[in-house]
């Protein structure tokens, strides 16, 4: 370990060599320690605050804990006023909006309709 021709693949980042994981690590705090953290702290909030969770929406709820808990680490502290709640929901809506405009254009490209458009 330790030398530059090790590779690592990081989903988002592509591969990388071991130098840059390194410093990707470095720079996002990423530890077993902020992974073990993590973990409680979802398992926490999943058992007991809301209890009852659907199977079927754990992923969005692990979603929506996991960007909450991004937000503390890059902004200091929890959300806690409108405006940053506001800005929370429109980020939020705007990435379901990418992924529905992908799985449709997906969708029309399998089934030859690329020439079809969309209108609201």
């Amino acid at each position: 370990m330790g030398e530059n021709d090790l590779l690592d693949y990081v989903e988002g980042a592509g591969i990388l060599t071991y130098k840059q994981m390194n410093e990707l690590k470095k720079e996002k705090h990423l530890t077993i320690n902020g992974v073990n953290g993590f973990h409680s702290e979802l398992r926490r909030y999943i058992d007991n605050i809301e209890r009852g969770v659907s199977t079927k929406f754990l992923d969005n709820w692990c979603s929506f804990i996991s960007y909450v808990h991004n937000y503390k680490i890059d902004n200091g502290h929890t959300p806690s006023s409108l405006d940053e709640v506001e800005s929370i929901v429109i980020d939020i809506c705007s990435f379901v909006c990418l992924k529905i405009i992908l799985f449709l254009t997906k969708f029309m490209i399998r089934e030859g309709l690329e020439n079809v458009y969309i209108t609201a």
